[in-house]
């Protein structure tokens, strides 16, 4: 019985280990993203290498690699909505507790990364360039 007990325990600390992480992250899609962006309404950091970011990144977006982004916390703006952006999102999420540790409440990930972001702009264009509707157009297929 003991044995069930701390095989038990054991299983329980491995599930909250993996799961805490991602607990009380704010993640922010593409669209949503977007939408901020037109408002003025966030600040945009991008935590890849330099050389990533040089080959493409969001026009708006402010380059702090992850690996300096403890000794540049101060330079990011925080009186607007901050949103951690990488290529897929798993370093956003390291940013993102850095920036808790640091006392940063207003913050999220963008989920999927610059690979969503990129889709979502690519499905835009197809479709702007064959004349439908897009997302942004407001378009409701139920009328």
């Amino acid at each position: 019985m003991v044995t069930n007990w701390i095989f038990g325990a054991l299983a329980l600390w491995l599930i909250v280990r993996q799961v805490a992480p991602i607990i009380g992250v704010r993640k922010y899609t593409p669209k949503d993203l977007q939408s901020l962006l037109d408002q003025g309404r966030v600040a945009l950091v991008d935590v890849r290498s330099p050389a990533e970011y040089q080959s493409s990144h969001i026009p708006e977006s402010q380059s702090v690699p992850l690996n300096e982004i403890r000794h540049k916390a101060a330079e990011i703006d925080r009186s607007k909505a901050v949103i951690l952006v990488c290529r897929s999102g798993y370093r956003a999420m390291q940013a993102f507790h850095i920036l808790k540790r640091r006392g940063f409440t207003e913050h999220g990930v963008l989920q999927g990364g610059i690979i969503a972001w990129e889709a979502l702009r690519a499905d835009q264009a197809r479709a702007r360039s064959m004349g439908l509707p897009t997302k942004d157009d407001n378009y409701d297929p139920s009328i």
